[in-house]
Formats: C-alpha cells, sequence, structure tokens
C-alpha cells in the first residue's frame, strides 16, 4: 500500500470547517432511481507461483451507494452553509446468502453497519440557507464475509436484494419523507425485483436471524483506509480505524423497531426480531469490476 500522502490527507481534514458555515440541521435519502454499483477490489496481496493466495481469496467487495444530504443553516440571506460536520448513518444490505451448490437460502440475511462520517461538502442549494450534494455511502465486505454469504464463489453483486441508509444529525433521526406523490425520495431501494417480493415495508428494521456471521466494515477498517476520497467518500470517525495499526471488523448492528415496520424475511416468517430504525422527518489496484447504473464516481448537485 502507498501511504505517502496520508499526512496531507490527515492535515486537510483537521483544517475542513475553519472558515466554513456548519449546518445546524441536516436531511438525508435515497433516490428511487439511483442503484448502488457493485465493485471488486484488490488488497495488494499477492499469490506465490504454488498459487497458495489465490486470486478470489484476496478481494474485497463494497457497495457505494449515491446519498442525497442537505444542509441547512440559520443566518442573513447570503449565507449558506458549507459543511454538515458530522452525520451518523447506519446502512443496511438484505442478502440472498447461497450455499455451496449456489441454492439460496430460505431467509433473506441483513446486515447493517453505522458509520459517522465527518465535515460532508454542501454547495449551494437554491433555497435560502440551504447546501446540498451527493455523496456515496460505502461498506465493504472482507473475503472471508463473503464467503459465508455465497460459499460457492464468494460473489456478491448478485446476492444483495435491497439497500437502505438511515441517518441521524445531532442525535436526531434526519431522514427525509416524502413532499409530493411524485418525489423520487426513498429511505431504502430494492436491486433485485426478484428476490425483492421476499421483502415486506421498511425491511430494514427487521433482522432475520439467519446468522452466517458474516459483517459490513466501514472504509476506515479495511486496507482502503487513505483512499476514501477517491472513491467518493467523505471522511469517517475514526478515520483509520479503532485500532491503531490494525483494520479490525465490527459487528453489524442490530435493534428494535418502535413503529412496526415490515421484515428481511417473507410476511409470514415467525422468527423475525424487532431492531432499532430511525426514520421521518467509512489498494493499491482500482476497482476491477463495477455493476450498477450510476454511484462511486459520481457527485452531483441535488435538483430539489
Amino acid at each position: 500500500m502507498k501511504y505517502a500522502f496520508l499526512p496531507l490527507v490527515a492535515a486537510a481534514c483537521s483544517v475542513l470547517t475553519a472558515s466554513a458555515l456548519d449546518a445546524t440541521n441536516a436531511r438525508v435519502w435515497l433516490d428511487e432511481k439511483i442503484q448502488p454499483d457493485f465493485a471488486t477490489i484488490g488488497a495488494g496481496i499477492t499469490s506465490d507461483k504454488n498459487g497458495t493466495a489465490p486470486a478470489f481469496a484476496r478481494t474485497w467487495q463494497f457497495v457505494s451507494i449515491p446519498l442525497h444530504v442537505e444542509g441547512k443553516a440559520k443566518g442573513e440571506r447570503d449565507e449558506y452553509p458549507q459543511f454538515i460536520p458530522e452525520l451518523k448513518v447506519r446502512v443496511s444490505l438484505a442478502v440472498s446468502a447461497t450455499d455451496e451448490k449456489g441454492k439460496p437460502a430460505d431467509k433473506l440475511e441483513l446486515l447493517q453497519k453505522e458509520i459517522t462520517y465527518v465535515d460532508i461538502p454542501l454547495v449551494k442549494a437554491r433555497k435560502e440557507h440551504m447546501g446540498e450534494a451527493v455523496v456515496n455511502v460505502g461498506v465493504f465486505v472482507s473475503p472471508a464475509s463473503a464467503f459465508k454469504l455465497s460459499k460457492k464463489d464468494g460473489a456478491l453483486a448478485k446476492k444483495i436484494v435491497g439497500v437502505a441508509v438511515e441517518g441521524t444529525f445531532n442525535g436526531s433521526s434526519c431522514n427525509r419523507t416524502k413532499e409530493k406523490a411524485n418525489d423520487d425520495v426513498a429511505t431504502g431501494v430494492i436491486v433485485n425485483d426478484k428476490e425483492g417480493s421476499k421483502l415486506a415495508d421498511k425491511w430494514w428494521r427487521k433482522s432475520s436471524g439467519s446468522g452466517t456471521g458474516a459483517v459490513l466494515n466501514a472504509i476506515s477498517e479495511t486496507p482502503f483506509a487513505a483512499e476514501y476520497a477517491r472513491h467518493g467518500m467523505p471522511p469517517t470517525r475514526p478515520l483509520y480505524g479503532e485500532a491503531e495499526g490494525g483494520h479490525a471488523a465490527a459487528p453489524a448492528t442490530t435493534a428494535t423497531d418502535s413503529e412496526g415496520g415490515g421484515a428481511a424475511v417473507p410476511a409470514d416468517s415467525a422468527d423475525s426480531t424487532d431492531t432499532t430504525g430511525t426514520d421521518g422527518g467509512s489498494a493499491d489496484e482500482e476497482p476491477t469490476e463495477t455493476k450498477g447504473s450510476k454511484g462511486s464516481k459520481r457527485a452531483k448537485r441535488s435538483r430539489r
């Protein structure tokens, strides 16, 4: 790995908001028309001539989800926020785990990860005191977790059924809700229509209990921590992982649903348990394979 530029990155992160106006309120949402990107990325490990480290064992996979963010500031008419100082997001993936023969499990598995992003840059919006942007929320799957989910080949692109992102700003839910019938605002998006029929309403609020042991990682917990900017992601807190010199995988989070909602399993399943949700109003090689329509290299303004 090449880390020569790390001091410069760290220095830049420390002064991002020194003279900028921070948002005092924030809202986040997914666009129902924007699909996530799925990609594989090399970890920089090479095998010897005897093939002791096969290629499939040294690639991570990540899901890059374009997230709309909107910040509001209180101030004079010509002032608008340039940064959201801190935003906590919980990413949920519904995955169709498969066995050694490629046969899908009876239940979909729900993987979740909380990530804290800092200093999210905004551009001036048309509304007073508003700033907005589209940033990439990225979750990574290690080779070991990928094979727990897809035991035949470890490939996950076609196994992911749905994605959801929930936001928390200053301790309160900041998911935007639909304001008009034709709004493309969403918390969760189905990416596999066939398997998506197994998902009930607000599926990200339920745990499937399938128990493969697979986890999601923020970029700060991977060998690619120094490359968040290249993948269109804001810096995370912590920036380079919990443990000094390590990339420890954090377990997926689960919690309870205070409003009911649906399940990440067929509606008639009896062993779902509630989890806490929010709703209302974190290489040496380039990615080698990408599937999806729009995502990690994209950073455009919302039209709202």
